[in-house]
C-alpha cells in the first residue's frame, strides 16, 4: 500500500482494519512520498518490493495525483503513467495494480482528469457516498474489460477507537465493513413526500424519464416546475441508493428487479 497521500495516518487506519475486518499479516505500506512517474522512483519502489519476502497479489497506489508529475488531463502524460506502472510493477510481480483516483465535481460518475483513465484500465471501480446514506457507501463496478459488471456493493463505515492520544482526546479511524442485505438498506430509507407518487408512476408506465416524472409531480402537487425539479432529483437519488429504482440503458428510471 504505497500511501503518498495521508501517510501520517495510514498506520492508525492499518490498526482499525486489523480490529474490524480479516486483513492479512502480509500487509506492508510505505509511507514515503513517491514519484511513480519518475524511472528513478517507482524503480526504487519496485527494488522495495522485490525485497519482500513474498511476492505481492495486490499493490494499491493512493493516490494517482500525490505520484503524477504530468498532466491528469493529458492523454498522453496518463498513457504514460499507467505504461510505467503496468510495466515496472503489474508485469514484473505478475500482481494487480490499484490506483486511487478523485472523481471532479461536476462529474462523480468518472475519474477526473483526461478520458485515458477510463480508457486504458481494465476494470473502473466507483466509490461514493452520499448525505442520505449516512455512514454508508457504495461500491460499483463501472468498467469490468475482461467479465461482466455486478451489482453495486454497499458497506457499513464502522468507527473504531484505538486509544488516546497525550490529551486524553480518542484516537480512532473507520472501518468499511461489507454487508449485502438490501433490507437493511431499505430499512433506513425515509421516503420524501414525492416517492409514492413516483413509484406509482413508474408501476403503471414500466419506466420514466426524468422530465416525464418532474411534470407528473407538478401537476400533481400544484407546484413549480423547477421546484418539482428540485424534488425528483432528490427522490430519485434516495430511491436509487434505497435500490429500488435502476436506471435503463436509455436513461430512464424503472423499479429494480
Amino acid at each position: 500500500y504505497v500511501a503518498a497521500e495521508g501517510g501520517a495516518g495510514v498506520s492508525r487506519r492499518v490498526d482499525a482494519w486489523h480490529r474490524g475486518v480479516d486483513v492479512p499479516e502480509n500487509l506492508y505500506y510505505c509511507r514515503t512520498p513517491l514519484l511513480l512517474s519518475s524511472k528513478q522512483e517507482i524503480g526504487a519502489l519496485r527494488a522495495s518490493i522485490a525485497a519482500l519476502p513474498e511476492i505481492p497479489v495486490l499493490i494499491i497506489i493512493d493516490t494517482l495525483s500525490q505520484t503524477f508529475s504530468g498532466d491528469e488531463n493529458s492523454s498522453s502524460d496518463i498513457a504514460t503513467y499507467l505504461r510505467m506502472l503496468n510495466s515496472e510493477l503489474r508485469a514484473a510481480f505478475n500482481c494487480t495494480v490499484l490506483v486511487i483516483h478523485h472523481t471532479g465535481h461536476s462529474a462523480t460518475e468518472r475519474p477526473r482528469g483526461s478520458s485515458a483513465i477510463t480508457a486504458n484500465v481494465d476494470f473502473l471501480l466507483g466509490c461514493y457516498r452520499s448525505d442520505s446514506e449516512g455512514m454508508n457507501a457504495r461500491l460499483d463496478v463501472t468498467k469490468q474489460k475482461d467479465g461482466d459488471l455486478v451489482k453495486g456493493m454497499h458497506f457499513d463505515l464502522i468507527r473504531h477507537v484505538l486509544g488516546k492520544d497525550n490529551e486524553g482526546d480518542e484516537v480512532s479511524s473507520l472501518v468499511a465493513e461489507f454487508h449485502d442485505s438490501v433490507a437493511s438498506i431499505r430499512k433506513n430509507h425515509r421516503g420524501g413526500k414525492y416517492e409514492q407518487h413516483i413509484l406509482k408512476m413508474l408501476g403503471e408506465k414500466g419506466s420514466c424519464t426524468e422530465s416525464e416524472l418532474r411534470h407528473g409531480v407538478k401537476n400533481v402537487f400544484n407546484i413549480s416546475l423547477d421546484a418539482a425539479s428540485m424534488g425528483v432529483r432528490r427522490t430519485v437519488t434516495d430511491l436509487k441508493n434505497a435500490l429500488r429504482i435502476e436506471e435503463t440503458t436509455s436513461g430512464a428510471w424503472k423499479m429494480a428487479d
